[in-house]
């Protein structure tokens, strides 16, 4: 696979290098870097682009988790009530591929490629989301996944920084990995929500695979219209 140098990147992005190196200092682009070089994997690119398509400011870590708490049961305290209230009105005239975008910042995702004794050791670290939330039958069935999760791939909230997690278990990072690892620094920002379908359904949102994609947009979709 041919990658992308920082000006293939900014020419794809539309954007200017120095932009795009921003991106992969705030965490938002994964880069490797070769004899001084930063290069990008066309995966990453593309998964950049599909979350940068609807307006408005991009939320908090802290505000995402509001609204997913919101969309969850209808309260949350991780806001005050005068947001909150705006909050509920907003999300509920919002589109699912919106509040993707809005509430990117909820997670600081990495992937990572491990073999089955890593995953296996790792699997026990992470509270499961996305494509390892639908390994249950019950979960998958909401979502009409059952039958399509690949062993080989693993993803889960870390709480704590990625240096944290590597002291534990040695991982090599890879963007076409299948393991993707999403690191929240508070843990009170996913003790009221994480695991539940609005969480399930956003970070599905960010798979590679079409058909996980859209079960998540579906999905979070309907669980808009009914907050």
């Amino acid at each position: 696979m041919d990658l992308y140098t920082t000006i293939m990147a900014s020419e794809e992005l539309g954007i200017t290098p120095a932009a795009v190196r921003r991106l992969v200092k705030n965490g938002r682009l994964q880069a490797t870097k070769m004899a001084g070089t930063l290069l990008f994997e066309p995966a990453s690119i593309h998964r950049l682009q599909r979350s940068s398509r609807a307006p408005g400011r991009i939320w908090s870590s802290k505000t995402a988790w509001a609204a997913l708490e919101v969309l969850n049961g209808g309260q949350t305290k991780l806001i005050d009530q005068p947001r909150r209230s705006r909050l509920t009105r907003q999300l509920r005239s919002m589109e699912s591929a919106d509040l993707h975008r809005l509430a990117r910042n909820h997670s600081l995702v990495r992937r990572f490629s491990a073999g089955p004794r890593f995953r296996s050791a790792l699997a026990g670290f992470l509270v499961p989301t996305g494509v390892s939330s639908i390994a249950q039958d019950t979960v998958a069935g909401r979502f009409g996944l059952v039958g399509v999760l690949d062993e080989d791939r693993l993803e889960g909230y870390w709480t704590g920084s990625v240096e944290s997690l590597l002291d534990q278990i040695p991982l090599a990072s890879d963007e076409s990995g299948g393991v993707m690892v999403r690191f929240v620094d508070d843990p009170e920002l996913i003790s009221g929500t994480v695991g539940s379908d609005a969480v399930i359904a956003l970070d599905l949102m960010d798979s590679d695979d079409v058909r996980e994609r859209g079960a998540g947009r579906d999905t979070l979709q309907r669980i808009i219209d009914n907050a």
